[in-house]
């Protein structure tokens, strides 16, 4: 079973099942404005007693655990049906670009914690690659930079270059620094290492 988030007015929101459509991956959302109902602050005020509520920590903390307890089930089951293109927004990605717009900072400390948690898993991982990589560095921030440089550490030749073309994707200066400091042994990792600082270069206007 996928579980989906539906519009209601309960707090936070309804969960309703949803059957996974094999060939399309996951069946439409009854809902098309949201994948998921903002509720931080419902739920915070609804579960907080006076004095915590004005507590940051203990709010972060209630945010956090209400992604890893009800939404990451629901990105799990969205990476393992199928595979992020970079040719139409996934199911995945609305869903993480939801969050990321509700609270930035919780949902880039909860993405850390599951990149390493589902570190082993192949097909999660590429798709976390996948992922950032569509993203924009700003929105995915420096977090996105250290997951594309694990990438390139990784034995799986895939990961290696979905690592590789984030960066490419983001052709920023950031890109730049950081691939022009790695020791790179692969010959055809390290060519398109090479052609990507050439482009950031000819982008920027690096080139002497």
């Amino acid at each position: 079973m996928n579980y989906i988030f539906e519009n209601t007015n309960d707090l936070p929101s309804k969960i309703v099942n949803t059957e996974v459509n094999n060939k399309n991956g996951i069946k439409p959302i009854k809902d098309q404005n949201s994948f998921v109902v903002s509720y931080y602050n419902d739920f915070i005020i609804s579960n907080s007693n006076v004095v915590r509520e004005n507590n940051e920590n203990y709010i972060n903390k209630r945010r956090l655990n209400y992604i890893e307890d009800k939404i990451e089930p629901i990105f799990i089951s969205l990476l393992k049906s199928e595979e992020i293109s970079l040719d139409y927004s996934s199911p995945a990605e609305k869903l993480f670009l939801e969050l990321l717009n509700e609270n930035s900072s919780i949902t880039l400390n909860w993405l850390n914690s599951f990149y390493v948690k589902y570190f082993t898993d192949e097909k999660i991982h590429m798709n976390i690659l996948r992922l950032i990589g569509n993203l924009k560095e700003e929105q995915i921030s420096s977090l996105g930079i250290l997951i594309a440089t694990s990438a390139l550490c990784n034995k799986n030749v895939e990961i290696k270059e979905l690592g590789m073309r984030a960066f490419e994707n983001w052709g920023s200066l950031n890109s730049f620094n950081v691939l022009s400091q790695l020791d790179i042994q692969q010959q055809w990792l390290n060519d398109y290492r090479n052609q990507v600082i050439k482009d950031i270069s000819k982008n920027y206007g690096l080139l002497s």
